[in-house]
């Protein structure tokens, strides 16, 4: 029905769906029914407060936890299908960052990025794709997240309300 009306994307496991109480197993018939429809999927992953361990300055126990949510998230995709047509964007939204004005630093969430990339070249021989950055993104801090090649670019909630400020950062992401 989406894919008739001209939707080419679809927002999969964002964080307030799983506050909400959808599943691993719910985003994954969700990425596999989105995929089997020819619409490009943007998996959002990230850990909380608890699971980061961001207070060690360690991200260890993060990778972790995106490990395990990235392969219950895509344990359907086991078919050429998915993987030939280059469907996934892979968003790195820490929930611990989002709407509390306190965003990952640059150099962790290129080093997040970095990891989600060989995960997903490892585990699942997905090789090109995309990952993006949503945790408190304004035009303060775009871009020093855009300026990280790891970065593909940024998903915006709050600032995306605010006219003038998303405004500004689709200017800076035109010159990243």
């Amino acid at each position: 029905m989406l894919k008739k009306l001209g939707v080419t994307y679809a927002i999969v496991g964002h964080s307030e769906r799983r506050r909400l109480g959808e599943s691993d197993e719910m985003i994954a018939k969700k990425v596999k029914a989105s995929t089997d429809a020819g619409l490009k999927v943007i998996l959002c992953v990230g850990e909380s407060k608890r699971e980061s361990g961001i207070k060690n300055k360690e991200l260890g126990n993060a990778k972790r936890y995106l490990r395990k949510q990235l392969e219950m998230d895509l344990r359907s995709i086991h078919n050429s299908r998915f993987l030939i047509h280059n469907s996934l964007i892979v968003a790195y939204e820490p929930i611990w960052a989002i709407g509390t004005g306190k965003n990952a630093s640059p150099d962790d969430a290129a080093e997040m990025a970095g990891f989600l990339r060989q995960f997903l070249d490892s585990r699942f021989q997905i090789h090109d794709f995309k990952v993006l950055y949503g945790g408190s993104t304004n035009p303060r801090n775009a871009e020093s997240f855009l300026g990280k090649k790891e970065i593909a670019g940024l998903l915006v909630g709050g600032a995306s309300i605010n006219k003038k400020e998303f405004g500004e950062m689709i200017k800076i992401g035109k010159s990243a």
